[in-house]
């Protein structure tokens, strides 16, 4: 369940209509995940300043995932496809770009109502039973 959180102090008007979903499909293959579960927040117009001067414009995109980010050589991946990303298909200065990699514990993201975690659960339950299933069913493989 990434959540793509975009602050920027570009104008509305500089981002293709379709820019969310260019970046859900870029973030789907990073994180090899079904599009459907991608979250794109786009603030634009922001006031966000790098530095004291202020004049460059800054582009931040924060990116949250469940219990993510533990591997450093992956978090490299990540950052340099998203730059690459921004960078080739938006046209964002390279130094404008900042990106930060959120972790959340699964304990603490809420879905449909209920904790990740207990889905996460269920679901590693479901696929234990199906397993234990087809080893009854066959139970010598060739």
């Amino acid at each position: 369940m990434p959540v793509l959180e975009i602050h920027t102090s570009l104008s509305a008007d500089v981002f293709a209509s379709d820019f969310h979903v260019k970046l859900v499909e870029v973030a789907a293959s990073i994180f090899n995940r079904p599009q459907n579960v991608m979250v794109v927040a786009l603030s634009t117009d922001e006031r966000l300043y790098a530095g004291a001067e202020g004049s460059d414009p800054v582009f931040l995109l924060r990116v949250s995932n469940a219990d993510a980010f533990q591997d450093v050589d992956e978090n490299r991946k990540i950052i340099k496809a998203f730059s690459d990303f921004l960078t080739e298909k938006m046209a964002v200065p390279e130094n404008s770009i900042r990106i930060i990699l959120v972790s959340c514990p699964s304990t603490c993201i809420g879905l449909k109502g209920v904790l990740l975690a207990d889905v996460i659960q269920e679901r590693q339950k479901a696929r234990e039973t199906e397993q234990e299933q087809e080893k009854a069913d066959n139970p010598n493989p060739v």
